[in-house]
């Protein structure tokens, strides 16, 4: 069921995904394919923030923080594992 909670966790993590993926771009070795990276860390932000924090808000200041920094720690690792590159 949407709660305030959970849409605005699904709102700022898809911009912090968003974002960070404009920050990442120019790290990445010439010719990788980033044409969706920003949609798609957005989107896995967005999943993310609706799932993991969104649903846990209420529980206080330390446990928000933590929640936050689990939610941002998933999104690396799911978006590190969308765009490693594959095996030859």
């Amino acid at each position: 069921m949407p709660t305030f909670a959970k849409v605005t966790a699904a709102v700022f993590f898809a911009a912090l995904g968003y974002f960070c993926a404009d920050l990442i771009k120019p790290l990445l070795p010439r010719g990788t394919p980033a044409v969706w990276l920003n949609e798609t860390l957005a989107a896995l932000g967005a999943i993310n923030g609706w799932i993991m924090s969104g649903k846990r808000a209420g529980d206080g200041t330390r446990a928000g923080i933590g929640y936050g920094l689990t939610t941002a720690a998933l999104i690396v690792v799911w978006g590190g594992c969308s765009y490693s590159p594959a095996p030859r």
